[in-house]
């Protein structure tokens, strides 16, 4: 009978072994509980991933939608775009999603509001796009659509400007569509005339937007190329002026000339201010360059008579009269001579 009890009670230690075998796995000397889910969590889990991948394409249509105002459409609006200042005479493209009737080309008045159907006048002028969307957006979400969907373009940049003259490619009037630097409108404007153009380029900008209250800058160029760079901004006037020199003395037309030939020398520099007077000392003849950096006081006559004669056979003159090619801001003054009595 106790053999019997005995082996019963094997018979059940073995059956709950393979029982929990199904339950545990043994890994060395730990135990990993292995748990599987019930019907009811396969289930939630299911319909969790399936909602989960909806709003995902729901959230991917709605993002499209912003930015483009077309649904599935891939995009946004750049950034240079988005934060560009509207002002008057710009023209912009207002859509709303799923409302062809509201799409509109509103050009911004002098008064820097638009006209949009439903809401009548609307302030518009030194916002940004975005903050434009979202003025639209609230005032016809008030009175006309349910969660509006509004987009704004720039059809036609025309309030932002700057104005170039002088001395480059194309002088005229630009657009500033985003930030820009000198260099770059410059480029767009066809460049410095490197042969006429002056060493430096003024702007004149107002203060604080006033009208009537400018500051001026001086940018330095050498040899027509910006020695350094700065931003351009709307409103700005920018000259590139013309290389002259100034002539003063005992000329026959003092005054100030454009530097019209490359090589320009101080001979020639005189007779462009059409010669010498009676009275003129031709032997000290005064250059000062660079505001007075650089001075040379120069013998013209015997120049005139190198320059007649050629200057190949003697180096020194070559050398005197290559330094002295005439640049822009040069200030010649001929003084009267110490001899010369009416």
């Amino acid at each position: 009978m106790k053999k019997y009890i005995f082996r019963k009670e094997i018979a059940l230690i073995i059956i709950s072994i393979i029982f929990l075998s199904g339950c545990y796995f043994w890994r060395g000397s730990k135990i990993i509980i292995k748990r599987y889910p019930t019907n009811k969590e396969i289930r939630e889990k299911k319909l969790t991933e399936i909602t989960t991948e909806k709003a995902q394409d729901i959230l991917i249509d709605k993002t499209d939608i912003l930015s483009n105002g077309t649904p599935g459409a891939s995009g946004k609006i750049e950034p240079s775009q988005s934060e560009y200042i509207v002002g008057p005479d710009d023209t912009l493209i207002i859509t709303v999603w799923d409302n062809p009737d509201l799409a509109k080309d509103e050009k911004v008045e002098e008064d820097g509001t638009i006209s949009y159907p439903f809401i009548g006048r609307v302030y518009v002028s030194g916002k940004t796009l975005r903050q434009i969307d979202e003025i639209l957006t609230e005032l016809l979400g008030k009175e006309l659509i349910y969660d509006p969907q509004v987009d704004v373009s720039v059809k036609e940049y025309k309030s932002n400007k700057v104005f170039i003259v002088g001395e480059v490619g194309k002088p005229g009037q630009y657009y500033l569509r985003e930030s820009r630097s000198l260099f770059e409108i410059l480029s767009e404007a066809g460049g410095v005339k490197k042969e006429t153009a002056g060493n430096f380029i003024l702007i004149k900008r107002k203060i604080h937007g006033k009208d009537d209250e400018y500051s001026e800058i001086k940018v330095p160029l050498y040899r027509g190329e910006l020695e350094k760079d700065i931003e351009v901004i709307a409103g700005d006037s920018i000259k590139v002026p013309e290389s002259k020199f100034f002539i003063s003395g005992e000329v026959a037309r003092p005054g100030f000339f454009p530097i019209s030939e490359k090589d320009l020398n101080l001979y020639q520099a005189i007779v462009i201010a059409g010669g010498f007077t009676k009275g003129a000392d031709k032997y000290n003849v005064k250059l000062s360059r660079d505001n007075g950096k650089e001075v040379f006081l120069v013998d013209l006559e015997r120049m005139r008579r190198a320059l007649e004669k050629g200057i190949s056979g003697s180096k020194g003159i070559e050398k005197q009269i290559e330094e002295l090619k005439i640049k822009d801001g040069d200030m010649i003054f001929v003084s009267i001579s110490f001899f010369y009595s009416e």
